[in-house]
């Protein structure tokens, strides 16, 4: 777990989680973009944005559930 949380992010959580979700939502549009342009691998893309989003979610409950 220590390699996908830097040390930034324990210090500010919910800005991490914030930063991630951004992250996840450009990968998706991206993904969207080269999926409508014919380049099929944009569908990877997406699935790396949407588990992005995931744990951008999870953080984000497992720091408000926390304070």
């Amino acid at each position: 777990m220590r390699v996908l949380v830097r040390s930034w992010e324990y210090s500010h959580p919910v800005a991490a989680a914030r930063v991630r979700a951004v992250i996840g939502i450009l990968a998706i549009l991206i993904g969207i973009a080269l999926c409508a342009g014919g380049f099929w691998w944009g569908a990877l893309l997406m699935l790396i944005g949407a588990l992005t989003m995931i744990v951008a979610g999870l953080m984000f409950a497992l720091v408000t559930r926390a304070a």
